[in-house]
């Protein structure tokens, strides 16, 4: 297992699309957990263009979303920063939140 320290920070950004969110995740993810991260490829058809757009992918995008926060340190979450739904990486919960 790899794991590199989790900062506040972009993942990506300025895109919705399923085919740019879930390998940037999926590399995200790799850092942290090599072995979650592989069995979620697997999931990955190896010729995906009409996948991107499947309920299949849906799944795949909300179980990276599911793991990526999961490994959030405490007092950061994993999502879209506030203020921009297309920015997604760590983020500090802000004490409106809490």
């Amino acid at each position: 297992m790899i794991d590199y320290k989790i900062s506040e920070g972009t993942v990506i950004h300025a895109t919705l699309r399923n085919q740019d969110l879930i390998p940037a995740f999926l590399t995200e993810l790799r850092c942290h957990n090599v072995e979650i991260a592989e069995r979620i490829e697997k999931d990955i058809p190896t010729f995906p263009r009409d996948w991107w757009n499947s309920e299949d992918a849906s799944y795949v995008l909300e179980e990276l979303f599911d793991e990526l926060n999961s490994i959030a340190p405490d007092g950061m979450y994993f999502g879209a920063t506030e203020g921009d739904g297309s920015d997604f990486g760590f983020w500090t919960y802000s004490e409106d939140d809490c």
